[in-house]
């Protein structure tokens, strides 16, 4: 999909920028990542989910074409990405990308600045998103990085779903897509969380490599600059990362270290009873591991909302389970409200 004499590679720059691999997910490379100039010709649609769509057939007419034909703004969709987490009336300013134009002598030469593309930069350790075999994007972390392959860790689940992705775009027979930048595919929901939130929490009992997760509502959110709180009675969880002193400990999504306080309504049974105070009745915000407890907002013991539990409406009507025991007795029918 390169033009045979020129790409365009974009650095995004200030809060509102161009998300790049070099944003705190990479560990080397200038910020720079690859723009196809076939994407921006008048024979290209515009993208969809980050995909150019190659349906357009070459015969279109010039007039066509000229209206299909997009400027590098509309290629970045710099409009949906300068307003970001914020609304049209609270957007700070324009979005500010800087371009870098590259020419080569031949379409066999090679690129002076190809060690920069973003699956030459991969490195174990780098953050990224990554897709699993259902075509989702989760948060990633590389474990692993070969000639044409990386091993991802998804982010939240048990390390035997770590999978194998392709390194390039288009080589190799894989029908998954390379990983991309941290958050270019997958929400930014950490940054957005608020009191009254609804989030999935592992239960403090499953085991690491198990995990079982409940649905939690948030109480309170710690800011990133808090010294952070003593976590205890919380689920058990893989050491993936080591530190400078060798000592393993769970993993941090870009060693973040926000906190938030969330009630699981399921774990109520599993910790003692409070005695009420006279002087604070009230015991809705009181810690109660594993009931009301601390946990990494950056963690894997939280994750977004419907993650791993789908969303069910709720419903007050019975259950109803027929089964029959002999094949000549007539049906039992057996009803009980859950």
């Amino acid at each position: 999909m390169r033009s045979p004499a020129q790409q365009l590679q974009q650095r995004g720059s200030g809060s509102n920028g161009v998300v790049s691999g070099r944003r705190g997910a990479t560990l080397r490379g200038d910020g720079y990542d690859l723009i196809e100039m076939e994407a921006l010709s008048p024979k290209a649609a515009r993208p969809v989910n980050g995909e150019v769509n190659e349906s357009l057939s070459s015969s279109s007419s010039k007039s066509d074409n000229a209206k299909q034909s997009m400027t590098v703004a509309e290629w970045l969709r710099l409009e949906e990405r300068g307003l970001g987490l914020m609304s049209k009336k609270t957007l700070l300013g324009p979005v500010v990308v800087e371009l870098l134009i590259e020419i080569r002598s031949s379409p066999t030469a090679r690129w002076s600045r190809e060690s920069l593309e973003l699956g030459n930069r991969w490195e174990v350790g780098d953050f990224v998103d990554a897709q699993d075999t259902a075509l989702k994007w989760y948060e990633g972390i590389i474990r692993e990085v070969t000639a044409d392959k990386v091993k991802v860790h998804y982010f939240g689940w048990a390390s035997k779903w770590d999978a194998t992705l392709p390194r390039y775009k288009n080589v190799g027979t894989s029908k998954l897509s390379p990983p991309a930048p941290l958050w270019t595919k997958t929400s930014r929901w950490r940054e957005r969380i608020k009191v009254g939130d609804s989030v999935e929490v592992r239960e403090s009992n499953s085991l690491a490599h198990r995990p079982k997760w409940y649905r939690a509502t948030v109480l309170a959110t710690g800011k990133e600059t808090d010294s952070p709180t003593e976590l205890t009675g919380g689920a058990e969880l893989e050491m993936n990362e080591e530190n400078e002193k060798g000592t393993k400990n769970p993993l941090l999504l870009l060693n973040r270290k926000r906190q938030i306080l969330v009630r699981v309504p399921q774990e109520k049974n599993n910790c003692p009873p409070l005695a009420k105070s006279p002087m604070n009745p009230d015991d809705s915000m009181a810690v109660r591991p594993p009931y009301i407890r601390w946990v990494n907002l950056y963690g894997e013991e939280v994750c977004e909302a419907n993650t791993h539990i789908s969303p069910k409406e709720q419903t007050n009507t019975p259950a109803t389970v027929t089964y029959a025991l002999e094949s000549e007795r007539q049906p039992v029918e057996v009803m009980k409200s859950f």
